[in-house]
């Protein structure tokens, strides 16, 4: 048994080093309280650092971020967010940052959800196992989730920079990996 995990590791991780390049992400903040406006760099770095810590996280790793937006609470908003990312040129993956939480204004996990090809179950109970472990059982109030939606990867993380931080950590290893699955037939 040992023997054939083994060998199962060193497989992935040969795929791994054939596949891995620099892909397209997006990074969408969902938020009421930041709308998008001519100013919404200079507010986003006031209001938010889960921008651009995304933004940074992803680019260190490697990774193009040429899209950086923020959308409404409202699923339609969310929901036209995600298409225009998908439109950007070679776009791979999309991280939605907030509404995954369970109050009244969450609909990030909503939204997204019903169009998924595939979802991404690991992700989400992967993510909830090491919020429990950083911040205690309110981890599991997370809904995190991970999914296909076209040829794209796409993420609903909560909104605060720890969990951000967390969740794009996470997927870093294997988002190269995670595409090439996804996109295979």
């Amino acid at each position: 048994m040992a023997n054939h995990l083994l060998l199962q590791r060193a497989r992935i991780r040969e795929r791994q080093s054939r596949i891995r390049g620099r892909l397209t992400c997006a990074v969408i903040l969902v938020s009421q309280s930041l709308s998008r406006t001519p100013d919404l760099p200079t507010r986003m770095n006031r209001k938010s650092t889960s921008l651009p810590l995304a933004k940074r996280l992803l680019e260190r790793a490697g990774h193009r971020v040429p899209v950086v937006d923020v959308t409404g609470e409202d699923p339609n908003a969310i929901r036209r967010a995600l298409r225009a990312a998908q439109r950007a040129p070679g776009m791979d993956a999309v991280f939605f940052l907030g509404g995954t939480g369970i109050t009244r204004g969450d609909h990030t996990v909503e939204a997204l959800r019903p169009l998924f090809a595939k979802e991404l179950p690991g992700f989400g109970e992967l993510f909830r196992a090491r919020a429990v472990e950083r911040i205690g059982p309110a981890g599991m109030m997370s809904r995190a989730t991970a999914g296909v939606v076209g040829p794209h990867l796409v993420f609903a993380l909560p909104g605060s920079p720890d969990a951000v931080a967390t969740g794009i950590r996470l997927v870093l290893p294997v988002l190269s990996l995670m595409l090439d699955a996804a996109r295979r037939t």
